[in-house]
């Protein structure tokens, strides 16, 4: 293709110079994405099959890293925490979406509080909501524990310890249920 002067004296037809400003407009995000995720993820790849500590020569290790995942304990409890918490976040982040949202766009009477509730997780930084559930849900303090023992009559021995052990990955859920 030759280069020819059109009309206006330009070297570049109207749809090229359309095509470049579109583009220019995409570049940042893609360039971005290139190197914050796609270049990361490439290279995580890359690294499933060399053996590296971080601070010696990178050498080959091949599928060696992949088989020893099969004896790994650690490997399996996170495997088994986040086929949980997928199990558990996905279905009732839905479900709660879904009865938030034809709540919000009924006439009842407190729409204003489930609209104010619902909106709050995003202008909120996460380490104030972090502080906030910590709080609710504190063993001693936390009004929630403090329901359970005044209402419920559950026995102070009893109550919940919703940041350790069993209950940390269901708190964990009802925190992400509620962020998003």
């Amino acid at each position: 293709m030759s280069k020819t002067k059109t009309k206006s004296g330009s070297f570049l037809s109207r749809e090229t110079k359309r095509n470049l400003i579109a583009y220019s407009f995409i570049a940042p995000n893609f360039i971005g994405f290139c190197v914050f995720t796609l270049i990361p993820i490439i290279f995580a790849f890359a690294l499933a099959f060399m053996k590296w500590d971080g601070s010696n020569p990178i050498q080959w290790a091949g599928f060696s890293n992949c088989t020893r995942l099969t004896d790994d304990i650690f490997f399996k409890a996170a495997l088994k925490n986040t086929i949980i918490y997928c199990l558990g976040t996905v279905p009732l982040t839905m479900i709660a979406s879904l009865a938030l949202a034809i709540v919000l766009n009924q006439k009842v009477k407190g729409r204003g509080i489930f609209r104010t509730l619902s909106f709050f997780p995003y202008v909120a930084s996460l380490v104030a909501i972090t502080s906030v559930w910590k709080m609710l849900f504190h063993p001693s303090k936390g009004p929630v524990n403090n329901i359970l023992f005044n209402v419920f009559h559950v026995p102070q021995e009893n109550l919940p310890q919703w940041f350790s052990g069993g209950l940390v990955l269901f708190s964990m859920i009802l925190f992400s249920v509620w962020k998003y």
